[in-house]
């Protein structure tokens, strides 16, 4: 069952009476004093009287909070919600509390002749300009180029060392041949994953070394006798 709470007050017309309630009305929520405490999330059904008992002002709202205050409860009601005469009322409440308040603090009225300060500037600020580009690098004097020249006398400068060129090894056409069916016989002989490695160029240059290598022998056994 909802619980109604009724306001008696002392105006005679309804100018007075939507003056004295429009500090206690927002958008969404109505304050109001009440000599019996509400439980937090019930529906009320208030309704405000003038001084002969008339009903100028009703709805049904949501309780959000209730305060004990000197003996009384303040209530804060949500979710409000009125027919279409009491809507209209609704908004003339809302018009008085935009008009100002008849409590609580009121701006601050400028004196005459004195401008209030603007909160933003009405004076763009000057574009900013272009940083300069950086200036070109500075070109070395002639004494400080000849300072950097090498002294008379003085070693030149070593040179690079070219890189060395793989040896490429001649043969004559029956060498070439059996350098060929060689290195074919030697891929065949090979893993699988070396086969390829062995190709005419190498096997004439291992040829070229194992020769060189008898030859020395050689040689050093001939002069090992004399």
């Amino acid at each position: 069952m909802t619980r109604v709470l009724t306001i008696r007050t002392d105006h005679e017309d309804m100018a007075a009476a939507v003056r004295a309630l429009a500090p206690q009305v927002t958008e969404t929520t109505l304050r109001m004093m009440s000599g019996e405490a509400v439980e937090v999330g019930s529906w009320v059904r208030f309704r405000w009287l003038l001084s002969d008992q008339t009903v100028f002002w009703e709805g049904v709202g949501r309780c959000e909070s209730c305060r004990p205050t000197d003996g009384r409860h303040a209530l804060v009601l949500g979710s409000l919600s009125f027919d279409a005469r009491n809507e209209a009322m609704f908004e003339r409440i809302q018009l008085g509390a935009e008009e100002g308040r008849t409590t609580g603090e009121h701006p601050q009225v400028p004196k005459e002749g004195v401008r209030p300060k603007p909160r933003y500037s009405s004076v763009p600020p000057p574009p900013r300009r272009a940083l300069p580009a950086p200036p070109p690098p500075a070109k070395l004097a002639s004494v400080v180029k000849s300072a950097l020249r090498p002294k008379p006398g003085a070693p030149p400068a070593p040179r690079p060392i070219a890189a060395s060129k793989p040896m490429t090894v001649t043969a004559s056409g029956e060498l070439a041949e059996r350098a060929r069916t060689l290195s074919r016989r030697l891929n065949l002989a090979a893993p699988s994953l070396a086969r390829g490695r062995w190709t005419e160029q190498r096997v004439l240059e291992a040829a070229l070394r194992m020769g060189i290598e008898a030859l020395e022998g050689l040689v050093a056994a001939r002069d090992a006798d004399e």
